[in-house]
């Protein structure tokens, strides 16, 4: 229900302001591989302040590695599809016999450190590209799994909105870390920390950038209600609407949907 809302308000806004709905996938075009037909994570994590990487690089049975569990990860993927841990060199020999004639390239990821997950979603403002229209923190709660894969289709995976438990100078703080980055039009950041004076220290990993069509899960807390969640769909996809229109045509890359599209089913 909630995606449903966020695509319909999006439509909206796109077609009242004069705007082609399709633009929107094309907001982050500019890390877009064409010829791969996916947002490479090796190619965004190369993107990434290298204080905040992960060890990983693509998966070969040559380079083993040098310490277990480690987590197999197709290159390009959407709700954790994919994604396998292997937790010791004979599981890992296996999963490189199994996935070596798979038409999705495969990498390996480090265990990142820390204790805790969080999802930094953000939208940046229309008027101001340095600064943000949405930014929102999430708590990712997992406490089934030893190693867990989080994902919303994962039922031990739940999610708690900490926006509000940081000050304005705490989350001004937190902005100025992601400004880091390059300037992504929309973008889903996942971290593992210690705790909440970890991240403010900018003592994390980044596991994951996510530049398609990512999803703010603080709207999946289940304290929030329906009229916080509608009042945020509304204001922001009209803020991404005109986020939309204001793309650099030259960065567009023809096909990019369908693209992803084909890579999705032959994920799944």
């Amino acid at each position: 229900m909630i995606v449903a809302k966020l695509i319909s308000c999006y439509i909206f806004w796109t077609l009242r302001h004069g705007i082609p709905p399709w633009y929107f996938f094309q907001l982050n075009s500019a890390y877009f591989n064409s010829e791969k037909g996916v947002y490479s994570k090796i190619e965004i994590d190369n993107l990434i302040p290298a204080q905040w990487r992960v060890a990983q690089g693509y998966l070969n049975i040559e380079n083993k590695p040098d310490s277990y569990p480690v987590f197999l990860k197709p290159e390009w993927g959407q709700n954790s599809y994919g994604i396998q841990v292997v937790k010791n060199q004979e599981a890992f020999e296996e999963a490189c016999e199994t996935l070596k004639n798979n038409k999705i390239t495969y990498i390996v990821q480090a265990l990142a450190k820390g204790k805790k997950e969080f999802e930094i979603f953000y939208i940046q403002d229309p008027d101001h590209l340095d600064d943000f229209e949405s930014f929102s923190i999430t708590e990712v709660i997992n406490n089934e799994e030893d190693f867990p894969i989080n994902a919303v289709n994962n039922e031990n995976t739940r999610y708690k909105d900490r926006t509000q438990d940081f000050s304005q100078e705490e989350l001004q703080t937190l902005k100025s870390h992601v400004k880091s980055l390059p300037h992504f039009r929309i973008a889903r950041i996942a971290v593992k920390t210690n705790d909440k004076e970890s991240l403010l220290s900018a003592k994390f990993d980044i596991i994951e950038i996510n530049l398609f069509a990512p999803m703010p899960l603080h709207l999946l807390d289940s304290d929030h209600s329906t009229q916080f969640r509608n009042k945020f769909i509304i204001k922001n996809m009209k803020q991404l609407a005109i986020i939309s229109g204001k793309a650099s045509k030259k960065d567009f890359k023809p096909f990019l949907f369908y693209k992803i599209v084909r890579r999705h089913f032959e994920l799944k």
